[in-house]
């Protein structure tokens, strides 16, 4: 079903924002009337920009996936205690709060929140002397060099980058932060050429059971190689493809779980946060058209190129998609 609202004829501007955050300006002319909509305001700003006359920050919720996705083929990450320290070292529930301004959840899966995603598997909580106990009894026992490629301008995934930097030194562990234009660095992590990355701005699906993601990232295939990570891993794989082909969806509750369950102890990467998208709109304002789809979701359904539009352009622009 597509709602749309209408409100007289006024001019639209797209934020410039890109996948994450957007640059001052962009919030600023919501802020002075300048423009009417931004997409993806950036978390820092959203009480500031709420607190404003006639503006609104509503969320929508989406399919979104954060993490800091490690190379398999790289030697240290072949070794699961490896893994697992990195995500002991990371304190993700000051992350939220720093880089997300509490607005987001710490990540308790492998893969996106979606149907029969469960509560009940445990994120790595933040324990230091854990993680360098693992580390200690892993094959690198001194720590290792790390390179983490991050998308250039991306100042949520930098400032994770940083704080991931910081807290993996303890550890013994030198991590060297590198910034490459998005479809550069995207190329380059589908190639394998990196030991640890943010590869995209934003990670979304438009699916809302788990197969599809399961399948991608968590059975390695000649094509997809979960997830260009090389993560092999037969029994997560076997549960899986199992809960994939049950008919039954009493069946299927048992087994996402467990496979949830199984694949964060593993720790193939280091899952960040699970959280709402966010626009800001000036109140009087509909630009919008958003598609509500099936278990509540609501997705955008407009995204139209930068620049200043009517709202006759925006209606024409809509219906075309």
């Amino acid at each position: 079903m597509v709602q749309r609202q209408q409100a007289g004829h006024r001019a639209y501007q797209r934020g410039l924002a890109g996948a994450v955050g957007a640059e001052q300006g962009d919030d600023a002319a919501v802020g002075y009337g300048q423009a009417d909509v931004v997409e993806k305001v950036p978390y820092t700003q959203i009480a500031s920009l709420s607190g404003q006359p006639d503006v609104t920050v509503p969320t929508f919720p989406i399919v979104a996936y954060d993490a800091i996705w490690l190379n398999h083929k790289y030697g240290p990450f072949a070794d699961r205690k490896v893994r697992q320290a990195l995500n002991y070292a990371l304190d993700k529930s000051a992350i939220v709060k720093a880089v997300y301004a509490g607005k987001a959840e710490v990540n308790n899966s492998t893969i996106a929140k979606t149907k029969f995603w469960s509560k009940s598997v445990p994120a790595y909580a933040f324990d230091e002397a854990k993680a360098k106990q693992l580390l200690a009894a892993s094959k690198y026992p001194k720590g290792f060099k790390l390179e983490l490629k991050v998308p250039a301008g991306d100042s949520v995934h930098q400032s994770i980058a940083v704080i991931a930097k910081d807290a993996w030194s303890k550890l013994g562990i030198d991590v060297s932060i590198s910034q490459e234009e998005t479809n550069t660095l995207f190329t380059e992590y589908s190639k394998g050429n990196y030991q640890a990355a943010i590869p995209l701005p934003t990670l979304t699906s438009d699916v809302l059971v788990p197969d599809e993601l399961a399948l991608a990232w968590l059975v390695w295939t000649p094509g997809y190689q979960s997830f260009f990570t090389q993560y092999k891993s037969p029994t997560v794989a076997g549960i899986v493809k199992k809960a994939n082909t049950a008919t039954q969806e009493s069946e299927q509750a048992k087994l996402w779980p467990q496979a949830q369950q199984v694949s964060m102890t593993e720790a193939p990467w280091v899952p960040q946060r699970m959280g709402p998208a966010w626009v800001g709109e000036v109140e009087r304002t509909i630009a919008l058209v958003v598609l509500v789809g099936a278990a509540g979701a609501v997705y955008f359904a407009v995204i139209l190129a930068t620049g200043a539009y009517t709202l006759t352009d925006l209606k024409r622009n809509a219906l075309r998609r």
